[in-house]
Formats: structure tokens, C-alpha cells, sequence
């Protein structure tokens, strides 16, 4: 077999993965929802471009044609690449964290995928193919949440993906992909009837997600494209009046909703009540909107590169709207993509994120590589997707699959292109007999390096982290004092290895650690020494992280939490006035160094913190009965 059909074998074998990467929960990691996915996608990324390099150099048909879609992408990609080096926080920005697994490095895994997804998968039949197996992991995902369903284990459905959002967004894109190969001029009857029948079951899927942003995308969706087949489709009367009916069922459907939004048959459901009570006063919805408001602030002061990837936490302490008091404390996330582009990248990234949409619709309009109802229906996905995209943010799976529909549209505008091969990059190749004996080991070493370095320490990281948890959580219900201690020990060991590692999951690992001192601290059985140890480790572990973030509160606060632990209360007080610097109007704070006051015995300043504090916002019932029962003592004490 020669090299070329080799390199395609494994590059095709690789994509043809990546669709079965939802099906995986990592266990034996931290964050089993997120690591697992994300470091198995980047690996056979890093396999497959490797190989495609060498391709490219041997076949100059597998080399990128110049592309308004590919260019959009690329240009997104370098401004943001740009705003990240010049961001609060260049390291967090280029490799984000366990949490989310996002940044710049996924950014530039996305690109390479596109690459080579556009350039390898270069037949219809592959096309077909690989959509097909998308679909059918799809029908396992979704018949997997359905058993959760059954069993009683979850209200709202998550599958695989953990989160009911995640698995919306999932099922979302496989509704319109199937309808989009449904809707292929050579599919059969059968096909039909499978595509149409799968799309029945991911709609009911989607619904008992609850995801109101997901469902109304959909139906924006929907309508958009069922009334462009109406308006334009000229050959084929019968789909022209069903995409006019559809039409007429979304507008009597969404105007009967409203209408019966607050009769028994809504209120009783508890998925349509979550579809009734969305407001811009209430809930989620309206604490959502405030962070808009703080994200504003922060693209007034950074508007046209913004404040780089993973790094909107300054915005949100810095900018903090104490009407949130009662929500999330620490927003990673504005929840809107308009906001969250603004805020990583600015106004140029916004811009160069727009213009991947203006690509796809100009490539969608112009090819003769889609029928009009595809066309349409790619039109719809990418509503829907953007409508959902509006009160959340993407995730691994949602950023495969919509960069695998780019890679699609980017082969039509390939295919419609009349630029000769040769013309793409160079008509250089390199000989068999050089590919052979210095390319393909050169690949290999390639295909190593990338995965080694961009993966082993953060792998091995998380799992020195998850030990960590596993051994305090056992020495906490060890059967005896010296079983405990020992595990406490081996903990102890493990975050040294942690320590050691140094990848971008320190962050999250000190906090945790932070709070398995917290821990030791409070149990019963753990001897004098074992708690000196774990403060001092604790102690160092956020000295660190509060001088590598000095621009971020939630680390002086942290520390300050820690010096509470142990009674030292003057340093308390000092890292709670670094903290509150950094976010002057967080109570959270604010009401901590109320309480540092009191235990100082400063019961004045303790009063003035909590009536800050409750002034702030007084339907803050917390900090407002701390105000009253303390100017109630301090007048009695009188």
C-alpha cells in the first residue's frame, strides 16, 4: 500500500473518532465530563494533522484552496490569538483550565481540524459517511438519556454530556444534519423514514432537556428555514407546501403558548412552566442580564481587543453588580456569545467571528453543492445554534460539531472553485522515496511531540488532583486514627506532584486543595501536626497563585479564608482589604470583613462593613439582618 493511502487511512480513521468522543466520561479524572472529551479530541487532532502534513506534502490535491470560509476562520482565530498574548492573563488565556479545556490551544485544534476534515474528506461519500456515523452515536446518546429518564436518575436529561444545556445543543445540531441528509435528492424512501424517525426522537430528547435557549432556537430555526423553502423551492409543490405548513404550525404553536401560557395545562407541565416563566426580571434570565451590564463596563475599557480568553472573572469582580448577591459569586462566562467574544477578543474579534457567518451564508447561497432545502436547512442550523448561543456558551461537543458543518460548507466552496490543484499552495511534492525515509519518521516525531508536550503534565496533573480528593475524602471516614493519617499523608504527597506539574489545572487544584485543609482542619481526628502541614502547604500554594493573578480578588480572599481557619485574624484582615480593592462592591466580601471586625472585637467597623454591605442592595435579607442585630446589641450594650 503506498504512503498516500496509508497517511488518508489514518487521517480518515481519526475523524471518523471524533464523532464517538461524546460517549466518553473520564471516571477517573477531575471534571469526568469535560477532560476525557477534550484531551481525546486534541490527541487525534495532533495524530491526524501530523499526518495530513505529510500528505499535503506528497499530494498537492489534500493542500488547502484559498477560501473566504477557511480565511474567516483563520482570521478569527489570529485576532483572538492576538488579544490572548496582550490579555490580563496570556497563560490562562492560551490554555483556559479543567473546568472548561478551552483557550487558544482549542482554537487552534479547531482550525488544524477544519484543515484537514475539509481537505481529506473530499467525496460526497465520505461526507455522507461520516455524518451518518454522527447521527447513529447520536441515537445512542440520546437513547442513553432516555434510560436516565426511565430510571428516575435525572428531572432534566443530560446523557453523556453531564449538563442538560450540552446535550441540547448536541441533539440540536443532529435534528437539522439529519433533516439536511433527509432532504438529499438521492436518498431513499428508507433513508427518509430512519433520518425522520431519529429527528422524532431527538426532538423529544431535546424538550425533556427543558433548555429554553436550545428549544427556541429551534424553532427559530425552523421557521427561518421552512419559510425560505416556502418563498424559494420551484420544482419539488409537495415540500413547498409542507415548509409553508410548517410555517403556519410555529406561528399557531408559539401564538397558542403565549396565549395559554398561565393555564393549568402549562402549569402543571414542568417543562412548558420553564418555557412560561422566562423573563427578563427573574431567575437566571434576569442574572444573566446584570452580567451584561458588567460585561459592557469592561469592553468600555478594553473595546477593541478585550481582556483575552478565561479572563472575564476581572470584569465581573471588578465591574460587580451587587444586585447578584444571590446568584453564582465567581461568572467564568457572560453567557451570551456577543458578549463573550467582546469581552475576549473586543470589536475586531466580534467582527472576524461575524464574518465566519457572512463566509458560510455567501459559500451556502453561491454552490451548487447543496439542493435549496439544504441550503435552507443550513441556514436554520446556524440560527438555531446562534439563537442558543445567546443565554449560554459552547463546550467541546458543540465546537466539533459546528466546526465539522464549517469543514462541510468549506468543501463546497472547494468543489465549486475553478483553481486548479497545482495553483493551491506550491506544485512542489516531495518524492516517494524522501516521504518514505525522512518524511514519515519526521511525522511520527511530530505526531509525539505534539501530544506529549500540549497533554502529559495537565493529564497527569488531574489525576495527582483527583488522588488528592480520593485520599482526604478516605481519611475522613477511615475506620482509625492511623488509616486516616495516612491517607492525609499520601494527599499530602500527591499535591506535591501536583505542585510539580505546574500545568494550567494549578489553579483549580490549589483551590481544592484549600479545601481539603479546610477539612483537615475541621475533623476531629487529625493530630496537631498533620494540621500545621496542610495549613502551611495551603498557605503556600495560594501565596503563589495570588502573585501569579495579582489583578484577581478571589485569591486574597481565599488566603484570608485560610488565615480564618487558624484564628489569625490581622492577617485575615489584610488579605479581605486586598480582595475588597480589587471588588469594591462585592458583599461577599464586604460582609467577611464585617465578620474579621467583629472578631477583631471592632464592633463599630464591623456595623460600617455590614451597612455597606446591606446599603448596597437592601433586599440583601443576609447582610441586612447582620446590619439590624448588631446596631440592636451595640444599643443594648449602651
Amino acid at each position: 500500500m503506498s504512503l498516500d493511502k496509508i497517511l488518508r487511512k489514518i487521517i480518515v480513521i481519526g475523524l471518523f473518532t471524533v464523532p464517538f468522543i461524546v460517549l466518553i466520561v473520564a471516571e477517573s479524572m477531575f471534571f469526568p465530563y469535560v477532560v476525557g472529551k477534550n484531551f481525546t479530541f486534541r490527541i487525534i487532532v495532533e495524530i491526524i494533522f501530523a499526518a495530513w502534513i505529510l500528505l499535503a506534502l506528497i499530494n498537492i490535491e489534500t493542500r488547502p484552496r484559498r477560501s473566504l470560509v477557511l480565511g474567516s476562520v483563520t482570521l478569527f482565530v489570529a485576532i483572538t490569538a492576538i488579544a490572548d498574548v496582550f490579555g490580563v492573563n496570556p497563560f490562562k488565556s492560551f490554555w483556559s483550565n479543567f473546568e472548561r479545556m478551552e483557550g487558544l490551544i482549542t482554537f487552534l485544534h479547531l482550525l488544524a481540524y477544519i484543515v484537514v476534515w475539509g481537505t481529506v474528506l473530499n467525496t460526497e461519500r465520505l461526507r455522507i459517511w461520516f455524518w451518518q456515523v454522527s447521527i447513529a452515536v447520536s441515537v445512542l446518546i440520546s437513547s442513553n438519556a432516555l434510560l436516565q429518564l426511565l430510571s428516575g436518575e435525572k428531572d432534566r436529561l443530560e446523557s453523556t454530556l453531564g449538563n442538560p444545556i450540552y446535550l441540547a445543543v448536541y441533539v440540536l445540531f443532529h435534528i437539522f444534519i439529519a433533516a439536511i441528509l433527509a432532504l438529499r435528492r438521492s436518498a431513499g424512501f428508507a433513508t427518509r423514514f430512519i433520518l425522520s424517525s431519529i429527528i422524532l426522537l431527538e426532538l423529544i430528547v431535546l424538550y425533556l432537556t427543558a433548555t429554553r435557549g436550545a428549544t427556541l432556537g429551534l424553532i427559530a430555526g425552523m421557521f427561518i428555514a421552512a419559510a425560505g423553502i416556502a418563498f424559494t423551492e420551484r420544482e419539488n409543490l409537495k415540500l413547498r407546501k409542507l415548509a409553508t405548513s410548517v410555517v403556519l404550525v410555529v406561528l399557531v404553536l408559539v401564538s397558542g403558548f403565549f396565549i395559554l401560557r398561565d393555564s393549568a395545562l402549562v402549569q402543571e407541565s414542568p417543562v412548558l412552566k420553564r418555557f412560561a416563566h422566562i423573563s427578563l426580571t427573574q431567575g437566571t434570565v434576569m442574572a444573566r442580564t446584570y452580567v451584561w451590564g458588567m460585561a459592557t463596563e469592561g469592553v468600555k475599557e478594553r473595546p477593541m481587543l478585550g481582556w483575552g480568553q478565561e479572563n472575564f472573572n476581572h470584569v465581573f469582580n471588578k465591574y460587580y453588580d451587587p444586585r447578584m448577591y444571590g446568584q453564582e459569586q465567581w461568572f467564568d462566562r457572560t453567557h451570551n456569545i456577543v458578549f463573550d467574544t467582546l469581552i475576549t477578543s473586543g470589536i475586531l474579534g466580534l467582527a472576524a467571528y461575524i464574518s465566519i457567518f457572512l463566509a458560510l451564508l455567501l459559500v451556502l447561497y453561491k454552490t451548487s453543492s447543496f439542493n435549496v432545502e439544504q441550503k435552507w436547512l443550513m441556514v436554520g442550523l446556524l440560527v438555531a445554534y446562534t439563537f442558543h448561543n445567546l443565554t449560554v456558551f459552547d463546550n467541546v461537543t458543540s465546537y466539533i460539531l459546528f466546526f465539522s458543518v464549517i469543514a462541510w460548507i468549506y468543501t463546497a466552496e472547494a468543489i465549486d472553485s475553478d483553481l486548479p490543484a497545482g495553483e493551491r499552495i506550491s506544485n512542489w511534492t516531495l518524492s516517494d522515496d524522501l516521504a518514505k525515509k525522512a518524511g514519515l519518521p519526521a511525522a511520527i516525531v511530530l505526531a509525539t511531540i505534539l501530544v506529549w508536550s500540549i497533554n502529559s503534565c495537565a493529564y497527569k496533573e488531574n489525576k495527582a488532583l483527583l488522588s488528592v480528593l480520593s485520599n482526604v475524602a478516605h481519611a475522613n471516614h477511615a475506620p482509625n486514627v492511623a488509616t486516616a493519617v495516612e491517607r492525609a499523608n499520601a494527599a499530602l504527597l500527591e499535591f506535591e506532584k501536583v505542585e510539580n506539574y505546574n500545568s494550567y489545572g494549578t489553579q483549580e487544584s490549589r483551590e481544592h486543595f484549600l479545601q481539603q485543609t479546610a477539612s483537615i482542619h475541621g475533623s476531629s481526628w487529625a493530630p496537631a501536626e498533620l494540621k500545621v502541614e496542610y495549613f502551611k502547604k495551603a498557605k503556600e500554594a495560594m501565596l503563589k497563585q495570588k502573585q501569579e493573578a495579582p489583578n484577581d480578588p478571589r485569591f486574597p480572599l481565599f488566603l484570608s479564608g485560610l488565615y480564618q481557619i487558624v484564628g489569625d485574624y490581622e492577617r485575615e484582615k489584610i488579605e479581605l482589604e486586598i480582595a475588597r480593592e480589587l471588588s469594591p462592591t462585592k458583599q461577599t466580601i464586604i460582609l467577611k470583613q464585617g465578620v474579621n471586625a467583629f472578631h477583631l472585637k471592632r464592633p463599630e467597623q464591623a456595623l460600617e462593613f455590614f451597612r455597606v454591605a446591606h446599603e448596597l442592595d437592601k433586599s440583601y435579607k443576609q447582610a441586612g439582618m447582620l446590619y439590624f442585630q448588631l446596631a440592636e446589641q451595640m444599643k443594648s450594650d449602651k
